[in-house]
């Protein structure tokens, strides 16, 4: 309840403040003034100030009120803001009978209630603005809260399954070793073989959500050292050679013939970016395909590039702008072998560590059939 600083308003705020603050109006009463205006909508006047104050005092002590402050008429009005409904009411007491006031006055009284209701709808609008910033605010820091414990969650869920899964790797690796497959039937070859594969599958997972936890806490550590990249790339040319002989498919690695300048990088990350991309054409290229490893200079950029290509099956327009995002798949569009579904963070990560190294990752296909290109930088200075 808003009142004027006269002293006749204020001698009567003295005696209803706390009439008010305790007992309010009911909009439902059917003779109070002021729940009749929210109610009709539309302007009031009366000359019996217990209109506006029933059941609040008794009439009697609305006579005195009324006597004692010299108010001969009540305007009220319905307070509006934007809305046809009324956010409000204002009383005018006046020392005017009704048929006293000129269309002025009440003109003035009108202008008056009008930029009242932009105000309060103003005050209204920024009351709720601060309780939703302070409400989204403790919304953030309990999601924050949450990212951290599930960050920690991740971690050390990845350390506690990481352990026995290396120890069943090494165990089923012993059991398909020459020595003792001699004593396995074809069939247990086949389901221990299995076995194996799909363990290097759940560790290989494990690894990729460790680091994803660890890059997106902040935690993701870089060896920088200046590195050969031309004697990197062929390491690993050289280790996914016998794979790609294996599903007859060509894989070369066009190194320059002369020597580039060292890059400054993490090589073990780069070696991880390098087998993720070979891997991902093996995965996609059908046989007698081919992939080609190349390496190239820019002077101006000051930065070699690195790309990977192969003629398999591409990539559709739509789906370029998934391939780097977390647990993002391409469906069957860019499929061609059953035992190719990924966890969808190899990409991801390898974007993430490029850009960590300050080169960029990016892909280029013209289609489904005309094959892909991945292509990465990494500075030389």
């Amino acid at each position: 309840m808003g009142i004027s600083s006269a002293k006749e308003a204020q001698t009567l705020a003295h005696t209803l403040t706390d009439t008010f603050n305790n007992v309010g109006i009911s909009l439902d009463d059917q003779n109070n003034y002021i729940a009749r205006v929210v109610r009709e909508n539309k302007h009031l006047t009366t000359n019996d100030l217990y209109d506006v104050l029933c059941p609040l005092v008794t009439k009697e002590d609305a006579g005195n009120i009324q006597r004692f402050i010299g108010i001969q008429t009540a305007e009220v009005y319905p307070i509006y803001g934007s809305s046809k409904e009324a956010i409000g009411v204002f009383v005018a007491g006046t020392k005017k009978k009704k048929e006293e006031l000129s269309k002025y006055e009440l003109a003035i009284i009108q202008n008056f209630v009008d930029g009242a209701g932009i105000a309060m709808e103003h005050a209204m609008f920024y009351s709720n603005l601060i309780k939703i910033s302070e409400q989204l605010r403790l919304a953030n820091v309990k999601l924050t809260q949450l990212d951290k414990l599930k960050d920690e969650f991740v971690s050390l869920a990845s350390h506690e399954l990481r352990t026995p899964m290396t120890v069943i790797k090494s165990y089923l690796w012993l059991m398909l070793d020459k020595n003792n497959a001699e004593s396995l039937s074809e069939k247990q070859r086949m389901y221990i073989d299995r076995a194996y594969t799909s363990t290097q599958r759940l560790i290989d997972l494990v690894n990729d959500m460790l680091n994803v936890s660890r890059i997106e806490s902040g935690r993701f550590a870089l060896a920088m050292k200046f590195i050969d990249l031309g004697d990197l790339i062929n390491k690993i040319y050289v280790e996914m050679l016998p794979k790609a002989q294996e599903q007859k498919i060509n894989l070369e690695f066009a190194r320059p013939l002369q020597p580039l300048p060292k890059v400054q990088a993490d090589p073990e990350r780069v070696e991880q970016v390098l087998i993720n991309l070979i891997g991902n054409s093996l995965k996609f290229t059908p046989e007698n395909g081919a992939i080609r490893i190349s390496i190239d200079y820019s002077s101006q950029m000051q930065e070699e590039i690195v790309s990977v290509v192969d003629n398999g099956r591409g990539i559709i327009p739509g789906d370029i702008s998934k391939l780097f995002q977390k647990f993002s798949m391409v469906g069957t569009n860019y499929l061609v072998k059953q035992n190719t579904q990924g966890t969808g963070l190899g990409l991801y990560l390898s974007r993430a560590m490029i850009e960590l190294m300050g080169g960029k990752i990016w892909v280029e296909s013209e289609g489904l059939g005309k094959g892909s290109k991945f292509s990465f930088t990494l500075k030389t200075s």
